[in-house]
């Protein structure tokens, strides 16, 4: 049975990364920091990953045979305030794990992010050389060059993400149907372009690419490119709520203060050839937050 192990194993990836394995019999260590992790049949372990002592020994002493890296500094305006705390938790710990994962063996699934570009290009490959234009992308980009060159067998997944939250941090359709139930007026840029992948589909997604010896830089998000308004105007009518509490809106008049790229789509082609499936469409995989 192959052991695996998650970082960030209460968040909202690595709780479904952990969920996962456990209901495919795999052998799961989760590390977490201030939420405890609450997936059955799980050893889970409360570490800060930014001790790297402490890190080694648990790694070298558990011995995964494989190692899923969910835990990151997220936050985008964050990270541009504190662009030294986004260097410390987006580059020095993944670069940390791949130098252990290699010295012990382990493959290292390294996840990171569609924002690793201006913004002024569609359906980008694996190939496109980074251009980030905010902190969070400098960081992401950064953390793929060290992994790699330190663990040339490590997978990084690019991707965008969505699905069921915490109960302690709601996820974006968290939010979305909170507001909309609530009867409250949301905004939707209609010039921000992305292709979102619920988790239900990310998981398997990526633990076969593990299980199948993959390695380098996979685009794992969903086979369609659509804005942010127009990925609300789909989750409202699968869900039933109120079209008109959304209203279109320019990225231009949020204000927030680390820039974005306008367009963060990402080609699927070469996942689809290396696993022989499409990705899923942006109704697949709402849809999955009906079960």
């Amino acid at each position: 049975m192959p052991k695996w192990l998650v970082t960030g194993a209460s968040g909202l990836l690595g709780h479904h990364v952990c969920d996962y394995l456990v209901s495919q019999d795999t052998e799961v260590i989760a590390l977490h920091n201030h939420h405890p992790v609450d997936v059955p049949k799980v050893k889970s372990y409360a570490l800060d990953l930014l001790d790297e002592e402490k890190l080694q020994v648990l790694m070298t002493e558990e011995r995964p045979d494989y190692i899923f890296h969910t835990a990151a500094l997220a936050n985008v305006d964050q990270c541009q305030k504190f662009p030294q705390d986004a260097h410390r938790y987006n580059v020095e710990i993944p670069h940390s794990l791949a130098k252990i994962a290699h010295n012990i063996g382990s493959k290292l699934v390294h996840v990171t992010t569609d924002q690793l570009w201006m913004g002024d290009k569609a359906n980008v490959t694996e190939d496109e050389p980074t251009s980030p234009i905010n902190i969070y992308g400098e960081t992401k980009a950064l953390s793929e060059t060290l992994v790699l060159e330190q663990a040339p067998s490590s997978i990084v997944l690019r991707t965008n993400f969505f699905g069921k939250g915490r109960p302690w941090r709601k996820s974006f359709s968290d939010w979305l149907q909170y507001e909309l139930l609530q009867g409250n007026p949301i905004q939707g840029f209609e010039d921000i372009f992305y292709s979102p992948i619920a988790l239900d589909y990310l998981v398997p997604l990526a633990i076969s690419l593990a299980n199948n010896n993959a390695q380098g830089i996979f685009h794992l998000v969903g086979g369609e490119r659509v804005s942010k308004y127009q990925f609300i105007e789909q989750f409202i009518g699968i869900m039933g709520l109120d079209i008109s509490l959304v209203k279109k809106c320019s990225f231009r008049d949020a204000h927030l203060q680390a820039p974005r790229p306008m367009d963060m789509s990402l080609s699927v082609k070469k996942v689809e050839a290396f696993l022989g499936t499409k990705m899923p469409s942006v109704q697949d995989s709402i849809l999955t937050l009906l079960k």
